[in-house]
């Protein structure tokens, strides 16, 4: 497959409630394994829900991975964010109280962007979002540590992944970088992650190899799982339990 769209000028839908503000602010980026999806459809599903509770919703469009290996998609979305903090006054944002949260490999993507604050693979990089919340996620994309030979999701030898590196083939070091679990420092926000029992496309390890990694380095995180659900996570329950989340982590100003 060969993509199509190589520049690295993106769009965003932005959604803002009524009023003065300035108002905290979720970014949404979609999965698709880091080859495929859009911004519009679940970014609108997660605006109905959240803009009336008073925060705004920003949902990210970034190049594909056959447009852009590592570092391009994450830099797309890390590019997004220092976006809305420079154009937070004229949209009423809270550049301050921003929060990240993305499902499957969008999940993965939040993680570093989550992360990414000063970090030399990527320019432009700003202070730390709020909070983090990944859904269904994938952390550790490397094959010495991140389990990919589970009985659950065992690497197919003609598919290890090496379409996500820029030789395309796999790359140990490119792994790591872009391995939200092995690259936890101290100024990592809060983190909630979320995952469905009968997920069968991305392996309940990769979730607990997150969480640890977070532990280890004292950084608050929230592990839930809904015992009935599978990949899709995009249901009112899951997103109630997101909007107290991010509620807690944003305050509202007094």
């Amino acid at each position: 497959m060969q993509g199509s769209s190589p520049a690295s000028n993106q769009l965003l839908d932005l959604y803002v409630p009524s009023g003065e503000g300035p108002f905290p602010v979720i970014v949404y980026i979609h999965g698709g394994a880091w080859k495929g999806g859009y911004k519009e459809g679940e970014g609108a599903l997660l605006a109905r829900e959240w803009v009336p509770e008073g925060f705004a919703v920003a949902s990210l469009n970034y190049r594909f991975v056959f447009d852009a290996p590592f570092p391009g998609m994450f830099q797309d979305c890390i590019d997004a964010i220092a976006w809305l903090r420079s154009h937070a006054g004229e949209y009423r944002l809270d550049p301050e109280r921003i929060g990240v949260i993305g499902l499957s490999a969008g999940a993965h993507l939040s993680g570093v962007v989550g992360i990414a604050e000063g970090d030399e693979k990527f320019v432009r990089t700003g202070p730390p979002v709020q909070a983090i919340v990944v859904l269904a996620g994938f952390f550790d994309l490397t094959l010495e540590t991140g389990h990919w030979d589970c009985g659950q999701f065992p690497v197919n030898p003609e598919d290890d992944f090496s379409w996500l590196y820029p030789h395309r083939r796999y790359d140990a070091k490119i792994a790591r970088s872009m391995s939200p679990a092995l690259n936890i420092h101290s100024h990592v926000p809060p983190v909630l992650i979320v995952r469905g029992a009968k997920d069968d496309i991305a392996p309940e390890i990769q979730s607990l190899l997150f969480r640890d990694a977070l532990q280890r380095q004292g950084i608050p995180v929230t592990y839930s799982v809904y015992p009935e659900r599978g990949h899709g996570l995009l249901e009112p329950d899951v997103l109630q339990e997101c909007l107290k989340f991010f509620r807690h982590h944003l305050q509202f100003q007094q």
